[in-house]
């Protein structure tokens, strides 16, 4: 049949090809729109996050605290550094926000600001970090937090908030007095966490004395001075834990001259002073120092626990930063 051409390809062919076609396409438009989709997409704020230079086997100290992620607060004095209770604390767990109960403005109990465990107004850098210098204290020293190996403590850094702030339209304090001084109340620290204004991390102290058993018979009894309780109190644990020998003992801080009256009187098994018994102290008491215990069969061996400290604590003027470092001149080193 001269004058007529076939198609090689059938119908359902013809279609096929198409469909194909078409279904490139559209995958193509799509990828493309997704691509400049996420490129013209806003990156996530990052989140608040707190960090610390120790946090476990903690004793009476200082640790490092830094932050990241605190944007709001760039360039401000408004963050609150604090240790508090448990790893998900309340306001009511920190040391030492005040609160309001049935309308009365309190104080938490036995809450001097000598033991404070805070520092507020400390400086945010424009990227939203900053660093401070905190004191952390074990169940010991501070009973009403408690906290132990057996219970879990935690540091939370959080921004203060300007008056009238909400959750959903928070706002910075621009300043806060530097120090332990300024009186933080629980509804401020509720707020700066239900705004995502605060984070968390968690500590964790050596175990306290009455963790160790039979600690009321106890093996060995210790009384001395003060600059010997705390080394002391360290041992404790160490002691009573021993895999081999373990000993209970006991630490008690005074004085040296009250520990030479409590050896003597058989009140305990060691004594730590700086003197020994019967000298020029003793000697210059109006009454002579007696006990039960032989003075002159006592055995003395040295103990050192001290140092020279030149400290000091002081912010710039210009950014409100503690001032780390400081060289000294010989002259200024010998006054």
């Amino acid at each position: 049949m001269s004058g007529i051409e076939r198609s090689t390809a059938s119908p359902g062919r013809a279609l096929s090809v198409a469909g194909v076609v078409a279904l490139c396409v559209a995958l193509l438009a799509g990828w493309l729109g997704a691509v400049a989709g996420s490129a013209g997409a806003a990156e996530p704020a990052a989140r608040p996050t707190v960090t610390v230079s120790q946090s476990t086997n903690l004793v009476n100290q200082r640790i490092l605290v830094k932050w990241t992620g605190f944007t709001l607060a760039a360039g401000t004095n408004s963050i609150v550094v604090m240790q508090c209770k448990g790893t998900t604390p309340r306001s009511r767990d920190c040391w030492s926000p005040t609160y309001t109960e049935n309308g009365v403005f309190r104080q938490p109990d036995g809450n001097p600001p000598i033991l404070a465990t805070k520092q507020t107004g400390v400086p945010t850098r424009a990227d939203g970090s900053g660093e401070a210098w905190l004191q952390v204290r074990p169940a010991l020293r501070l009973p009403q937090l408690g906290c132990s190996d057996r219970q879990a403590c935690s540091v939370v850094a959080f921004v203060m908030p300007e008056a009238g702030s909400t959750a959903t339209s928070f706002q910075p304090k621009q300043h806060i007095d530097l120090g332990v001084q300024y009186q933080i109340t629980d509804t401020e620290m509720d707020l700066a966490f239900a705004a995502g204004q605060a984070a968390v991390t968690p500590l964790s102290f050596i175990p306290a004395p009455d963790a160790c058993p039979g600690m009321e018979h106890p093996d060995l009894s210790v009384s001395g001075t003060g600059e010997f309780s705390q080394a002391g109190a360290s041992w404790v644990f160490g002691l009573c834990g021993a895999r081999t020998n373990p000993v209970n003992m006991t630490v008690s801080s005074g004085s040296g001259p009250n520990a030479r009256e409590v050896f003597l009187r058989d009140g305990a098994d060691i004594g730590v002073t700086q003197q020994p018994i019967g000298g020029a102290l003793d000697q210059a008491r109006p009454v002579a120092l007696t006990g039960t215990r032989d003075k002159d069969k006592t055995v003395y061996a040295p103990l050192t626990n001290g140092a020279l400290a030149i400290s000091f604590n002081i912010d710039d003027a210009g950014t409100h930063e503690p001032i780390t470092a400081m060289n000294l001149t010989p002259a200024w080193s010998r006054k």
